[in-house]
């Protein structure tokens, strides 16, 4: 009897389910719980060309960040909410990777990282990366940071960013 439930689940858990988009239940699981992993339906492509990354907005902010922290050895974050500080904001908002019409239009400005989910996710993303470690209120270089920074391979970064990314939204 056991082998028949083991039958019945296993045929279940193949079967492409309509509510999912055609996915199976074992891909679902993968997705959700082990993101990128060889049973996810979801991989990350290999060797994407510098062409490809400079044309994903979050990637080349994240790069921009990162610059700013190898130049200045550290980042120091605000006192009281860990936030990036305004001037790293708007040099950041100024490279126009990603935009905001309110702020394009004039009717608002980012001057707190507070006021735009996309610098708050910037922080939180950064923070988690296998690069950067979160000291006494700075953003500094991990030892993997530091060996990064000799080969500064864009698709380590990207797989980084990606896997970070994904484990904290």
């Amino acid at each position: 009897m056991n082998e028949d439930v083991e039958i019945i689940w296993s045929k279940y858990n193949l079967a492409p389910l309509q509510d999912f988009q055609g996915l199976t239940p074992n891909q679902m699981d993968s997705l959700l719980y082990k993101p990128y992993s060889k049973t996810s339906p979801v991989q990350l492509k290999d060797n994407l060309t510098d062409q490809v990354l400079d044309k994903i907005p979050y990637f080349r902010l994240t790069e921009e960040l990162l610059k700013i922290i190898e130049l200045k050895g550290r980042l120091k974050l605000t006192t009281t909410t860990k936030s990036l500080p305004t001037n790293v904001i708007q040099a950041l908002y100024n490279y126009k990777f990603i935009t905001d019409p309110f702020v394009e239009e004039g009717i608002w400005k980012i001057k707190r990282e507070k006021n735009s989910d996309l610098f708050t996710t910037l922080n939180i993303t950064t923070r988690g990366m296998e690069f950067i470690k979160f000291n006494r209120g700075e953003l500094v270089f991990t030892k993997s940071g530091i060996e990064w920074l000799k080969t500064k391979d864009r698709n380590k970064l990207f797989e980084s960013i990606a896997k970070n990314l994904y484990r904290k939204v």
